[in-house]
């Protein structure tokens, strides 16, 4: 079940889904995303040059999904914080973040728009 989901995120190396809670009462969809141990994570530097820095710690967040269905969709992850070349210490922004903004949400989570392949649904009729 998971693969699905990734593929549906397009989630690639090194992310990947931990865990999925599905709650049928609550109506709601928790897909908790990760990242594989010794990963190395993309920077920018000043000049726009692109580097890579190792995790220095992680920071939680969490992000409004489209809803599955008639369920709540909810994203968690833990975000690498990579230590730059000047020493500096900084989030690293995901493959996911700031594809939809819901500024109705009090709490500002940024959502996602799946892109759906309409030439994958067959009318079943």
């Amino acid at each position: 079940m998971q693969n699905i989901f990734e593929q549906a995120l397009n989630l690639q190396e090194p992310w990947y889904i931990k865990t999925l809670d599905f709650d049928y009462y609550k109506k709601k969809l928790t897909i908790e995303i990760d990242f594989r141990k010794g990963s190395k994570f993309d920077y920018l530097l000043e000049n726009g040059e692109i580097k890579q820095g190792t995790v220095h710690d992680t920071v939680n967040k969490k992000w409004k999904h489209l809803n599955f269905f008639e369920h709540e969709c909810v994203l968690k992850a833990r975000i690498p914080r990579v230590r730059k070349q000047d020493n500096k210490v900084e989030v690293i922004k995901t493959p996911w973040e700031g594809k939809m903004y819901n500024k109705a949400l009090q709490e500002k989570v940024p959502t996602l728009n799946l892109k759906w392949d309409m030439n994958h649904i067959r009318k079943t009729n």
